[in-house]
């Protein structure tokens, strides 16, 4: 009942051993659950979690690993745990900062939902009113356009990806030259799909909405009001220098590149991330600052094409996924 949420990241591509539990003082036994456990105090919270990850590291081979946890509208612990850089010996800490992935696709649909909260973007319009150069080829004779609500919620049809030039620095609006000749993988509206081209097509669109590349626009519009600063959809300098070091084989390996920038380039610590989540807990407002209304935030949060028969139970709201993930106690 404390915990309203929490959150960890590590770098995808980290294979490496762990050196024993028992390097961590905390680690060599359970510790003890006190009588009582009192509203704000985390102590026991700290020290489980203390003794708990250093073997949960060991027995799936994490190196590094940062976590924060969020109570409401506070951040009450957030610590490292292993290195960030194994060679060079530098320890994982709340500041380091990862390649996160896909968690980047619910940071784009919040800035779709502030379009759409200040009347730029309708939910159901379709994308061709946002970005006019986009088509794909349809199997189904006049396909309806997608829309940003399928976009969002994985229902527009498109393909799961399209790896063609995926690990590369090509600019975003290669896409739509590339998608042209492409087909529609299903009619739109009617199988949940994953995707990430449909974050990709969103960005695209705010793109053209505000007149500022993808990156800029969500600084502005977003990460600046949530006061995230050690996040970044492009790697800088500031960001490169805490970055986790990433592991392939065991093997040391450079950052990943690639052109998917709103579906997976954001790079974060938990400390930005767990604010985030603040907000999110906020009901949209975060340090008493509204940054999107209640009820778009609550529209995110709501199973979009629920009575589809085909998605066979599978729910996704407006960039959260809201079932499919096993994360055990969470």
């Amino acid at each position: 009942p404390i915990i309203k949420h929490r959150m960890h990241f590590t770098s995808r591509l980290i294979l490496l051993p762990l050196a024993s539990c028992l390097a961590f003082s905390s680690c060599s036994q359970t510790p003890q659950r006190p009588a009582a456990l009192e509203r704000g105090d985390y102590r026991y919270v700290e020290s489980y979690l203390e003794w708990y990850i250093p073997q949960l590291m060991k027995k799936h081979n994490v190196p590094g690993v940062s976590i924060a946890l969020v109570d409401g509208q506070k951040i009450v612990w957030a610590r490292g745990f292993g290195y960030a850089d194994r060679e060079k010996a530098i320890p994982a800490s709340a500041n380091t900062v990862y390649q996160a992935g896909s968690i980047s696709k619910v940071i784009t649909a919040t800035a779709v939902m502030q379009q759409v909260e200040r009347g730029g973007i309708d939910l159901d319009a379709p994308l061709q009113k946002y970005l006019p150069e986009f088509s794909m080829r349809s199997r189904w004779g006049a396909a309806p356009a997608p829309s940003a609500r399928a976009l969002l919620s994985h229902h527009a049809g498109l393909p799961t990806y399209y790896l063609k030039g995926f690990f590369s620095n090509k600019p975003l609006d290669s896409l739509i030259t590339e998608l042209k000749p492409e087909y529609f993988a299903y009619p739109p509206g009617q199988v949940f799909n994953y995707s990430n081209l449909g974050a990709n097509l969103m960005g695209l669109a705010m793109e053209n909405l505000s007149g500022l590349p993808f990156a800029e626009h969500m600084q502005r519009s977003l990460l600046d009001r949530l006061g995230m600063h050690n996040y970044s959809f492009t790697l800088n300098p500031e960001t490169t220098a805490l970055l986790a070091r990433g592991y392939v084989d065991g093997q040391a390996s450079d950052p990943v590149q690639i052109r998917d920038v709103p579906a997976g380039a954001l790079s974060s610590n938990v400390l930005d991330l767990g604010r985030f989540i603040q907000f999110t807990l906020g009901d949209g407002s975060l340090d008493g600052q509204p940054v999107l209304a209640r009820k778009y935030l609550d529209a995110m949060l709501q199973p979009q094409y629920a009575n589809n028969p085909l998605d066979f139970g599978q729910r996704f709201g407006l960039g959260w996924m809201l079932s499919g993930i096993d994360l055990p106690q969470a």
